[in-house]
């Protein structure tokens, strides 16, 4: 895989799934990462069998449909990180 040393990504729907598997991947490619989704337990445990260090992994729970959570998503790859390389928006939206 590609090195995405000194990378920075935000990944949607992080928190089980291809997201989280991707968010994984990503991680021992050496990019750091931002999970979204909407539960608070669930992204706590994907970040522990994502990255073990909790250094290289940060979670944000809120409902990506909603502006200024998608906003604050990007805030806190921004402030926790540094900034945005790469985004994964691995969201299902139901109506």
């Amino acid at each position: 895989m590609k090195s995405f040393s000194n990378k920075v990504a935000i990944v949607t729907g992080g928190s089980s799934g291809i997201g989280k598997e991707v968010a994984k991947r990503l991680v021992e490619a050496g990019a750091s990462v931002v999970i979204g989704g909407r539960d608070d337990e669930k992204l706590a445990q994907a970040a522990l069998e994502i990255d073990v260090s909790g250094l290289k992994v940060h979670v944000y729970a809120g409902d990506i449909a909603q502006p200024e959570t998608a906003q604050a998503l990007v805030d806190a790859a921004v402030n926790t990180f540094g900034g945005v390389d790469i985004l994964i928006n691995n969201t299902h939206f139901q109506s």
